[in-house]
């Protein structure tokens, strides 16, 4: 079942086109990756998914009674306010002490268990997990995350993942890590220069020319024994080192 569609979206700010005639769907239960280097659209093309964002031209469509929730790349806290408080923040006074134990958990979960803690002694990594708590206390059937992982040491990376992966929700999320990407994600949409130029599986798409076209390094994609891929970079010197050797022989 589509849940939530684009049809020639399009978005500028100024001169500059962030979003170029993007065609986009999403179906119920899928994990979805948004990949590409920064500045190349992946935020605007998620919230106007979202609906924080309408686009210039074309036109977004959300299935009846669906509910999203949106993770912002840089969420604001108040600095003052305890991380308790925060996750609370915006509900109604008579269903707090409903939510609260829920809040507990979330925020356990995430190893975030002093919960007076000011927002303004967190962390960068602190702070985003206690965004993505906020964002799940409330029952969801789109999740929408930009750069859930940013800030994040490798440990909490794949905590965050293994949660979202675990949810019984149907997940957009734009990504950094190509690696990352394909272990939890069913369908990859990349982006280059604000439009779209690549979909599929992990496996089809993050090819060694396609990621080069993308994000101009060199890597090696490997096939693991689970079927999965591995992406290892290769700095400039150990291609230099490798030419070196295959000339000597």
């Amino acid at each position: 079942m589509n849940l939530l569609s684009l049809e020639q979206a399009q978005k500028s700010y100024g001169e500059k086109v962030l979003l170029k005639q993007a065609n986009f769907y999403l179906n119920e239960g899928e994990k979805v990756g948004i990949i590409g280097i920064n500045g190349t659209g992946k935020t605007t093309l998620l919230r106007i998914l979202a609906g924080t964002e309408v686009p210039d031209e074309g036109s977004r469509t959300v299935a009846n009674h669906v509910v999203l929730r949106f993770l912002e790349q840089n969420p604001q806290m108040p600095t003052d306010m305890s991380v308790l408080e925060y996750v609370l923040q915006g509900e109604k006074e008579e269903d707090r002490w409903i939510l609260e134990p829920d809040a507990k958990t979330l925020l356990m979960t995430f190893e975030l268990n002093d919960f007076n803690q000011p927002c303004g002694q967190l962390s960068g990594g602190q702070k985003k997990r206690a965004a993505l708590a906020k964002t799940l206390l409330r029952p969801a059937d789109i999740l929408i995350l930009d750069e859930p992982t940013n800030h994040l040491d490798i440990k909490y990376q794949l905590q965050i993942m293994d949660i979202v992966k675990s949810l019984n929700l149907t997940v957009i999320a734009a990504i950094h890590d190509l690696n990352i990407a394909s272990m939890y994600c069913d369908r990859l949409i990349a982006l280059k220069n604000g439009k779209i130029v690549g979909e599929g599986s992990p496996k089809k798409l993050l090819t060694e020319n396609f990621i080069k076209d993308i994000y101009e390094v060199e890597t090696k994609v490997e096939m693991l024994n689970n079927g999965s891929i591995n992406i290892r970079y290769l700095p400039n010197h150990w291609q230099e080192n490798l030419l070196m050797d295959y000339n000597k022989n």
